[in-house]
């Protein structure tokens, strides 16, 4: 990023962050050598589109959401991010699809991308993972400190890029017997800290060629 776009940008935020609590922080982590973004505190869908910082001249970002109430998202909140891993955190969203025929989709702007997926600590989980469906680089789905998850056949909506499924610190309200089962690439499968009673073989792909990991603890 060149000098002049680093105080254009350190400006933009010393504005915002003046004029409301809501807002977006640049976080450089030494050891990282993906510049991380955290935006929260927006309750208003517009100005998240705006405050959401684009065209950085990354190859790769890390942006986070938390602690936010919306309605919905804008098509193409998070596009031109560079964004390789999405997380929100303690994020409500009235809907994530919108449209008379169902088709702008949150994540707009994604696809070529977004690698990991991440929903935390009791964000709304989707009605369908249809949202996902056109993340043609995603290959993480993460589930961190969430309540109430009902794990259905609905995850086969997932693109066939996901490789990793992992299910952490959460509570399940029910498992479907075939829940990961479409998931034809899957490598990895991760639940831990959860109350899973039971895991079924045919809740995994048949057969599984790439399967070589399942964690359950």
């Amino acid at each position: 990023m060149s000098l002049g776009a680093v105080v254009a940008f350190a400006a933009f935020f010393a504005v915002t962050g003046a004029a409301s609590k809501s807002g977006c922080t640049h976080l450089k982590r030494p050891s990282s050598r993906v510049e991380e973004f955290v935006c929260s505190g927006f309750d208003n869908p517009e100005q998240l589109w705006n405050a959401v910082p684009r065209e950085l001249d990354l190859p790769k970002t890390r942006l986070v959401l938390r602690d936010s109430v919306l309605d919905y998202f804008l098509p193409e909140t998070f596009a031109q991010t560079n964004a390789s891993h999405l997380k929100l955190s303690n994020v409500t969203v009235g809907t994530y699809v919108r449209g008379w025929l169902q088709r702008y989709y949150a994540f707009e702007g994604l696809e070529d991308s977004l690698e990991v997926f991440e929903l935390a600590d009791g964000s709304t989980f989707p009605s369908s993972w249809t949202m996902l469906s056109d993340m043609r680089s995603l290959e993480e789905l993460r589930l961190v400190n969430m309540t109430g998850l009902r794990l259905s056949s609905n995850f086969a909506q997932l693109p066939r890029s996901v490789s990793h499924v992992a299910v952490v610190k959460s509570t399940i309200e029910s498992v479907s017997d075939d829940w990961l089962a479409k998931l034809e690439n899957l490598e990895k499968v991760s639940v831990i800290k959860c109350n899973l009673g039971t895991f079924h073989r045919t809740m995994l792909p048949r057969p599984a060629p790439k399967l070589w990991r399942l964690i359950l603890e």
